[in-house]
């Protein structure tokens, strides 16, 4: 269910703390966005995904547990209209391709597209960045 004035609610799933409140701080930012959920691996974002239904999941692929490659396949078989945007440093070809393989929206290199995340859950027009 989408919040009022079609604004989103988004997950973001990562094992670092930093990582995590470096994205609050970043999504903050965006208007479009209503509310921000985190979690830290697999089991606590299955909770937030029943409890909330978030309309957008930011996920690292290296997570506690179970990794965000099972997450993202769990996302897509049971929340298929949930838009998924891989965050990770594994930025290699091979997770990109995994990635794409298992449904993922988008996959952004922590180290070089970071900038891209605000302009793509913003719905922002100017992003020249391909989700495949």
């Amino acid at each position: 269910m989408t919040s009022v004035n079609n604004r989103k609610k988004v997950l973001v799933v990562d094992g670092s703390d930093i990582v995590l409140d470096r994205m609050r701080g970043l999504l903050h930012e965006v208007d479009s966005i209503s509310e921000i959920f985190t979690a830290r691996g697999f089991e606590e974002a299955l909770a937030v995904m029943a409890t909330h239904q978030p309309e957008i999941v930011l996920l690292e692929i290296a997570l506690p547990g179970k990794s965000g490659f099972d997450l993202l396949a769990f996302i897509k078989a049971h929340h298929p209209n949930t838009r998924t945007m891989i965050l990770t440093n594994l930025s290699g070809e091979v997770y990109r391709q995994r990635s794409y393989e298992l449904g993922a929206d988008y996959f952004i290199d922590k180290s070089g597209e970071f900038e891209l995340i605000n302009r793509i859950i913003g719905n922002d027009a100017s992003v020249a960045y391909p989700s495949h």
